[in-house]
């Protein structure tokens, strides 16, 4: 386990993880974004209250399907 770790550390420098961060944050701010409106909207269009909306955002939050990386 210590080798696989060691193996880890060398691949996964501090410039290439801030690289990927840049990358990848927007793309995630913008799906969680859009998962919270989505789902907020659409349960108080079929008349739940808002804090019932509230409520299940933050399990669509937990649920959502992570899209692949390289999308």
């Amino acid at each position: 386990m210590a080798l696989v770790r060691l193996n880890l550390g060398y691949e996964f420098a501090t410039t290439k993880v801030c690289k990927l961060a840049k990358r990848c944050l927007p793309f995630s701010l913008g799906e969680i974004s859009f998962t919270f409106i989505f789902v907020s909207v659409g349960l108080l269009i079929f008349g739940c209250t808002g804090s019932q909306a509230l409520l299940f955002d933050s399990l669509a939050f937990a649920s959502a399907r992570s899209p692949p990386f390289w999308l």
